[in-house]
């Protein structure tokens, strides 16, 4: 079993494997928010949530 910090590590080593996806959403939010917006919100609120969002996933299929 993984610590806290390791299930962090985890999705930070997952990123390059869906970079498009990634480019996609910060590009979509630039559009929508302005530019250099997308980047700020993937670095901040996105990757701040997403720890949590994937371990509710992860505990809805147990």
């Amino acid at each position: 079993m993984r610590r806290a910090g390791g299930f962090n590590d985890l999705i930070v080593e997952s990123v390059p494997l869906c970079i498009h996806a990634v480019r996609a959403l910060i590009d979509t939010h630039d559009r929508l928010f302005g530019e250099g917006a997308g980047e700020s919100y993937f670095m901040g609120p996105y990757l701040d949530a997403l720890p949590a969002a994937v371990q509710e996933r992860i505990n809805r299929r147990k």
